[in-house]
């Protein structure tokens, strides 16, 4: 069981080219206190691993990224790699997935993490929830709900899902927007 209280960000941070936007994502992340960080919409066809660091706060040291397409979407999945490590890290054209293990655990309080950036275009939304599904741990919620509820009898199909608005909520629109 979890002695303490995993903090996770998670945080549409509409690029990260820019480098006074990424100086402000790496004070924010350095001032807090999370042990994992779910960026969506970084704009960055790639990512270095000091890139990784700074960006992390030079605290979160893991890292797994889905590249940007041209100036559109891309994920950045921060990590403290003294506390956990991934595993099976799953890319898609909309997900980043990978199983979180605590380091120093049993392996009861595993789980996995999806970070998306869902499309713009309505008409690819059907292809972004169908591709959500394919990330979902086989027991899903219910194993996620007694997590929450800290049960200590394992949870090794935990899901935890980070999204930016657009794929629930009002659609925004704009220039980039279909």
């Amino acid at each position: 069981m979890l002695e303490w209280l995993l903090n996770i960000l998670g945080w549409n941070v509409r690029g990260l080219n820019d480098p006074d936007r990424r100086d402000t994502v790496h004070e924010t992340i350095a001032s807090s206190s999370c042990q994992i960080v779910c960026l969506q919409e970084t704009k960055l066809s790639s990512v270095s691993s000091f890139d990784a660091v700074y960006i992390g706060g030079n605290r979160l040291r893991g890292y797994a990224e889905r590249p940007a397409n041209g100036t559109r979407g891309g994920i950045l999945l921060l990590w403290d790699d003294s506390l956990m490590q991934l595993s099976d890290v799953q890319l898609s054209e909309f997900c980043l997935s990978a199983k979180i293990h605590f380091l120093n655990s049993n392996g009861e309080n595993d789980f996995k993490i999806t970070t998306v950036y869902g499309p713009t275009a309505s008409s690819r939304k059907d292809d972004f929830f169908a591709e959500l599904i394919e990330h979902k741990p086989l027991n899903g919620w219910g194993k996620l709900r007694k997590a929450l509820q800290r049960d200590s009898s394992g949870n090794p199909d935990a899901w935890v899902k980070c999204a930016n608005s657009r794929a629930h909520g009002q659609e925004k629109r704009g220039p980039n927007n279909d």
